[in-house]
């Protein structure tokens, strides 16, 4: 024969082997570097179905060609046998063999030829390796130009609004402050539209049971501690606030799986209560006064406070921008239920037996500071779409540890427009039932476990020593959270969902194995076909002994056809 040939013959073989190492190489490829199928979403039912059978059937067909030159090799390497073999060879052990390459070969007959059925084993793995390392997975792409806008900070631009800076000489109504330069930093807070006119409805997502999930809920949201008074247009999209999340998530049908950027958090509570003050009581009206007399609220009555339950409670702004003086006081049982929410479980336990009694001269007061100057931080914050609390699916805000972050650069310097909104935050909450008995309902749902009457001992804060004190802080931040001055840009980023070729695991690298071991297998086998001489042709590979053609001419016919097998030498 040949060297031309030879080669020629030898074409199968190597091409199978080539293509083993292409098989290699390309699940390395996959496995370390990610190629993805899509820039944004993932595949539905349909796309998966075609793309499994796509690949599937081209790994079916790679298989198939190597298995083939795989059973040529080993027919050739047992023809070589049998043509060296003399006379007395022990044909039935030949015909198994033969019966084994050709995959007609009972159990025991494989067993004995273990070589053979591993390396044709092996080899069928190749289609199961190719799937598994083309498999479509989900996974996940950065983006790095969501710009989303949040509050400044700053005074609101025009006067009687929300937070704005009257000028010298005029005097606003309701809570302010006096500035260096003579003028007054002045809050609305019944306006319409302003943050502190929705502080009732907010504090009805305050988690009292396990805050340290989550702190409180908001649209649907659930903030966790460390994210606290984060503005709302980083994690919903309310009318009058930004829309940039709304048109992320519409831009990537809704495959937004989180994300990021540096923004206020309020990290620590603002708010601190003693029992302490002053409670003046007469037949139609209850006067509280704070211990340092910053404060006074007085409440006339439709009811007689020394004979029934009555409460008096109330903000003022004093000191600074950003700080304000809160007085709670109260007569009979509501004096018990406001022990109750400070902590004080002696004092409860005492004023509430005394009511049993009829006793109705209970008195309880309580003075609270607001001092927001110091609470705010900038940290890097996380929305995330596809957490879990408790094991059910969630929105999730929460900050990513407790480092500060670099404040955005166009972020104002100047938060008293924020800080006065937030120190006045408690007055809707504090003029609950203003002109009956005065109870404090809202705090009431939160500031103790009504199921029982229970003392709170978990707080969002790590600093709240009390549930009066928890409450009074979330509203701060809540309220904090939908300042809706003037907006700023500031840099985020995020990730969205996507598919990619391959589970991106480097465990996948195993996959290489089978390929690998098929083109060892091929390789081997052919070197030791190129250092022998074979038959030309399958029927004269067999040399068989006197009688016995009966019972292996079904072996030779079986492969009579196949007469250009590669004879290499």
């Amino acid at each position: 024969m040949t060297s031309s040939q030879q080669i020629k013959r030898a074409l199968g073989p190597i091409a199978a082997f080539l293509v083993c190492i292409l098989v290699v190489f390309f699940i390395l490829l996959i496995s370390f570097h990610e190629t993805k199928l899509t820039q944004f979403g993932v595949y539905g039912t349909r796309p998966r179905s075609i793309y499994a059978a796509v690949s599937t059937i081209l790994a079916t067909l790679i298989t198939m060609f190597i298995s083939s030159q795989l059973c040529l090799l080993w027919l050739q390497e047992l023809a070589s046998q049998a043509s060296e073999a003399d006379a007395d060879v022990d044909t039935t052990r030949l015909e198994a063999k033969w019966r084994v390459v050709l995959g007609v070969g009972s159990l025991t007959e494989r067993f004995k030829s273990l070589r053979v059925q591993l390396s044709y084993l092996v080899a069928g793995l190749i289609t199961a390796a190719i799937v598994a390392s083309v498999t479509p997975s989900a996974s996940t792409q950065s983006f790095d130009d969501y710009r989303p806008q949040i509050s400044s900070g700053a005074p609101y631009p025009f006067s009687i609004y929300c937070a704005s800076v009257f000028p010298p000489g005029q005097t606003p109504r309701g809570y302010f402050w006096n500035l260096s330069n003579g003028s007054r930093l002045y809050v609305n807070a019944p306006g319409g539209g302003c943050p502190t006119r929705w502080a009732l409805r907010l504090t009805y997502g305050i988690n009292v049971i396990s805050p340290e999930d989550y702190a409180y809920t908001d649209s649907g949201v659930y903030i966790h501690a460390s994210a606290m008074g984060a503005p709302i247009s980083i994690y919903a999209s309310r009318p009058g606030f930004s829309n940039r999340l709304l048109e992320l998530t519409n831009k990537y049908n809704s495959e937004v799986i989180r994300t990021t950027q540096c923004v206020p958090v309020m990290k620590s509570n603002p708010v601190s209560c003693r029992s302490s003050g002053t409670l003046q009581v007469g037949a139609n009206n209850l006067t509280a006064i704070a211990d340092d007399r910053s404060c006074v609220v007085q409440a006339l009555l439709p009811i007689d406070p020394r004979t029934t339950n009555a409460m008096a409670k109330g903000l003022c702004a004093t000191g600074k921008v950003g700080q304000a003086t809160m007085v709670l006081g109260a007569t009979s049982a509501y004096a018990g239920w406001l022990a109750l929410s400070m902590g004080d479980q002696s004092a409860y336990d005492a004023i509430s037996a005394a009511a049993d009694r009829g006793d109705t001269s209970a008195r309880y007061v309580v003075t609270c500071n607001m001092d927001a100057t110091n609470v705010y931080e900038f940290r890097n914050v996380t929305f995330s779409t596809r957490s879990k609390i408790n094991g059910t699916a969630a929105l999730r805000l929460s900050a990513d540890g407790d480092t500060e972050c670099s404040r955005p650069a166009n972020y104002s310097q100047d938060m008293s427009g924020l800080l006065a909104e937030v120190a006045v935050a408690p007055w809707q909450v504090l003029l609950e039932n203003t002109g009956l008995d005065g109870w404090f309902d809202t705090i009431a749902n939160f500031a103790w476990i009504n199921d029982g009457a229970i003392m709170r001992t978990r707080f969002a804060y790590n600093n709240s020593r009390n549930g009066l004190e928890d409450v009074l802080g979330i509203t701060a931040a809540l309220v904090g959270a939908y300042m809706n001055s003037t907006t700023v840009t500031i840099p985020a980023s995020a990730i969205v969902a996507n598919m990619r070729v391959g589970s991106g695991y480097r465990y996948a690298v195993a996959f290489i194995l089978p390929p690998l071991i098929a083109a060892m297998a091929i390789a081997l086998l052919t070197w030791r076909a190129l250092r022998r001489t074979c038959p030309s042709t399958v029927k004269n590979w067999v040399k068989l002994p006197r009688n016995t053609w009966g019972s292996t001419s079904a072996v030779v016919n079986a492969v009579e056809h196949v007469e250009n097998v590669p004879k290499l030498h």
